[in-house]
């Protein structure tokens, strides 16, 4: 396993960095949800026979847990990753881990910007690209003269069936998923109704996690389930809720008859318990995208590396798992084609906050931009600052303000950003107001 061999050669790859004392290299690990650096690292403590925190830990932008001159693997997120480089804290002799590539989030470009000018400078850090459905080619053309090296662990593999029965694309899809598993996917047919695909999983003695895009679906879906099965429990899993409330997705629940039903938010770098051993993929998620120049979620075709990804959340552990794919929406209907890749959420996004952060950190997105690996348009970049300049965090000149630096210390977009600083500065005439901009804050 990557991280744990890394750490097995921590020696080679830390020495001679000239580092001076407190500045110790460490694996960092991106993950792209705040859930999953606590979830993974408390694993890998446990395969290690550690407490959390010790060799391994997280950190993100709610909480954290490293000891300082001990902790050599830590799991953040990606946008944490990307503030780290901004301010230009990775120490020499250090490994960046970028996991789930394929997702291509807007961090994805400047990390690999950073990373890549880090290597130029001589710097002696290690940058690793991760996923199981990457398009690794396009990224390894991208590092230009160091042109890093691919390492597929299926290549020797066989891709499937040559001749016999034709497949359908359902199938293909899983052939793909179960190469190089020593646990396999069977797919089941879908019936015309997903909350019939649930309840008959749960009544093969099964607790399947049920992928839909978004909060309002898994109501309707839950409700379904209910008035079909009322003893069925349904457990939600979206990133609306508590840390501690999505925790117990995660927990044991004996002799109950459960289903997760979750967003994608429960679909990449979650190992789940192996009572969770069935998969049901619908075919629409929600992402990102500017909408009068602010950033909403919406409705969007699923794309096959979605489904491959999703498919690895199951038949992990102790035995082989079980799939639908109900990719053309119900039973007996043929499937398209789908997308291949996840569009870059770069394209798709405001860009003021990133903007706003670059500048505070001394960069000038407009230059970092010509050299992304995806590239926001220029009407995206002349709304972002405008929309700064509006908010009073550029000066019409188009440098930061005081303000612009104080919004830019939070880890949220730039308008909330503005709202903090701004009751922060209020603190000692009205207590009140910070703890209520907080509320707000977090409320949107």
């Amino acid at each position: 396993w990557l991280p744990r061999t890394l750490l097995n050669h921590a020696e080679s790859l830390f020495e001679n960095t000239g580092l001076p004392q407190g500045a110790e290299p460490r694996i960092y690990c991106s993950v792209p949800r705040i859930i999953q650096t606590i979830k993974i690292s408390q694993y890998v403590s446990s395969l290690m026979g550690e407490q959390l925190g010790e060799t391994c830990g997280y950190l993100n932008s709610q909480t954290g847990r490293v000891t300082p001159g001990v902790t050599k693997l830590v799991y953040l997120t990606h946008g944490y990753l990307e503030q780290l480089m901004l301010h230009r804290q990775i120490p020499n002799g250090s490994v960046i881990i970028f996991d789930e590539a394929h997702e291509n989030p807007a961090a994805l470009s400047s990390v690999l910007y950073f990373a890549r000018n880090m290597i130029d400078e001589g710097r002696p850090v290690k940058l690793v690209l991760t996923s199981a459905t990457i398009n690794a080619e396009a990224f390894s053309k991208y590092l230009g003269k160091h042109r890093a090296p691919i390492i597929d662990p299926t290549a020797m593999e066989p891709h499937g069936a040559e001749h016999g029965a034709a497949r359908t694309y359902e199938q293909k899809i899983v052939e793909a998923a179960n190469r190089g598993r020593n646990k396999k996917i069977q797919l089941r047919p879908a019936a015309w109704h997903i909350e019939d695909d649930i309840v008959a999983a749960v009544e093969r003695g099964e607790t399947p996690i049920v992928f839909v895009p978004g909060k309002n679906e898994i109501q309707q879906v839950s409700d379904g389930v209910r008035r079909i099965a009322p003893d069925i429990k349904c457990m939600p899993f979206h990133a609306g809720l508590s840390q501690e409330e999505q925790k117990r997705v995660f927990e044991p629940q004996p002799d109950q008859r459960m289903a997760i039903i979750a967003t994608n938010v429960g679909g990449t770098g979650l190992t789940y318990p192996p009572h969770v051993n069935t998969v049901i993929i619908g075919n629409e998620v929600k992402s990102l995208i500017q909408l009068d120049g602010i950033d909403t979620l919406a409705y969007r075709p699923i794309t096959r590396a979605e489904v491959l990804q999703l498919l690895g959340r199951i038949g992990r552990l102790d035995k082989d798992g079980t799939a639908v794919l109900r990719l053309s929406g119900g039973s007996n209907r043929r499937a398209r084609d789908l997308e291949e890749s996840i569009p870059p959420e770069i394209k798709n996004i405001s860009l003021a906050t990133m903007m706003l952060r670059f500048r505070a950190a001394g960069y000038n997105l407009k230059d970092a931009n010509a050299d992304f690996i995806h590239q926001g348009d220029e009407e995206q970049l002349a709304h972002a600052q405008n929309t700064l300049w509006r908010l009073n965090l550029f000066g019409s000149n188009g440098f930061i303000t005081e303000l612009g630096r104080a919004a830019a210390r939070y880890p949220v977009d730039a308008p909330l950003g503005k709202l903090l600083a701004q009751a922060e500065e209020l603190r000692s005439s009205h207590p009140r107001v910070l703890l209520a901009a907080i509320d707000i804050a977090a409320i949107m």
